[in-house]
């Protein structure tokens, strides 16, 4: 058996989010120095479950404003970020149609920061 993923969350209701959104993955929950970590055993294909991992924690991030966390994997450690996802200028904070079809922009959502630690 490998060892877990471990993600780190900034407190136990965001670890909580995090373990709903991995629920097709074996989950638990532990407090390791004064902070909550959420373990993920990756089983299968384990490149495409760290994909898929990746993605959730990615979607997790950007869902609840956080800024980053910590990923540990064996001896590895990374700092995960959200991702940069583009966003479209809107003039006024209308959409504008041109030639009679309608605009289609998605609205830039500015997640709240949410300090990390």
């Amino acid at each position: 058996m490998t060892d877990p993923l471990r993600v780190e969350a900034p407190d136990a209701d965001l670890a909580r989010a995090l373990v709903e959104r991995l629920r097709r993955f074996r989950t638990e929950v532990e407090r390791v120095n004064g902070h909550v970590e959420v373990l993920v055993t990756l089983e299968g294909h384990p490149e495409q479950a760290m994909t898929d991992v990746l993605t959730d924690v990615d979607e997790w991030l950007a869902e609840n404003g956080l800024l980053e966390t910590r990923i540990r994997l064996a001896d590895r450690s990374y700092t995960l970020t959200p991702p940069v996802l583009p966003s479209v200028a809107v003039a006024g904070g209308n959409a504008a149609a041109t030639n009679g079809a309608p605009a289609a922009a998605a609205a830039a959502r500015t997640p709240t920061p949410t300090p990390y630690g």
